[in-house]
């Protein structure tokens, strides 16, 4: 049962609303991190790409 049905309805919408912009902050934390990773994937190719082509 979810909380927000036990609350009153103006706490209801304040936890709510608390709740929503904590997922939010968390998936633009998780997508920056998830860039990063990407980024570094990228540059690690190109090493190793440099790498494998110097004799």
């Amino acid at each position: 049962m979810k909380i927000t049905r036990l609350l009153p309805k103006f706490l209801a919408k304040e936890y709510q609303n608390y709740s929503l912009n904590k997922l939010e902050a968390q998936l633009e934390y998780h997508a920056g991190m998830a860039r990063v990773c990407e980024e570094m994937m990228r540059d690690a190719r190109e090493e190793l790409d440099w790498l494998e082509r110097r004799p």
